[in-house]
C-alpha cells in the first residue's frame, strides 16, 4: 500500500515529515535520538531515520500511498480515505541500552485532513499505551498532498 514507487496516473497522497521541535529529552545526556514511524490503518509504512542527540530534527522524508506501478497494492478509493487512520508516532532511539525506544509524541489524521492538502505544526499528544516519566512535549511539522486522479 505504501511505497515511494507510485502510478502518478492514478489517486494518491504524499505525507512529508518534515521535522520536530522542542521534544522532550529521553536521554541522561539532556538530548533524544529521535525517528518517527507513520502507521496506515495499523499497518507500518514508514520510519524515518534515527536523528542523533536533537530535540529539534529534521528528517525532510516524503511517504507516498497509492496503487504501485509493480506488485501488489491497495488503490486510493473515495471508500479507504472515509476510513483512513494515519499515526504519526515519535520515539526515541536507544544506543546505549538493548531495550525498546521511548514514546516521545503522537499524532493521529484522518482521511479528511489528508484530502484537504495541508503544511503545519500538530501538537504531539500523550497515548495511554505508552506511559512516559515526564509529560510529552513538542509539535512536529507535516505536510500532505492529496491527488485525485
Amino acid at each position: 500500500m505504501a511505497h515511494r514507487i507510485v502510478d502518478r496516473k492514478q489517486t494518491y497522497f504524499v505525507i512529508g515529515i518534515l521535522e520536530a521541535r522542542g521534544l522532550r529529552a529521553a536521554d541522561s545526556n539532556g538530548k533524544s535520538d529521535p525517528f518517527v514511524v507513520v502507521r496506515i490503518n495499523g499497518q507500518k509504512a514508514h520510519k524515518t531515520n534515527v536523528i542523533s542527540k536533537n530535540l529539534n530534527p529534521v528528517w525532510h522524508e516524503k511517504l507516498y500511498v497509492g496503487t504501485l506501478k509493480k506488485g501488489a497494492s491497495v488503490p486510493v478509493t473515495p471508500e479507504l480515505m472515509k476510513d483512513l487512520s494515519v499515526v504519526v508516532s515519535v520515539w526515541d532511539h536507544d544506543t546505549v541500552s538493548i531495550g525498546t525506544p521511548d514514546f516521545l509524541g503522537v499524532v493521529t489524521l484522518k482521511g479528511e485532513e489528508i484530502q484537504s492538502n495541508f503544511d503545519k505544526w500538530f501538537k504531539l499528544n500523550e497515548d495511554s499505551e505508552f506511559k512516559t516519566k515526564t509529560p510529552v512535549s513538542g509539535e512536529i511539522h507535516l505536510k500532505a498532498k492529496f491527488v485525485q486522479k
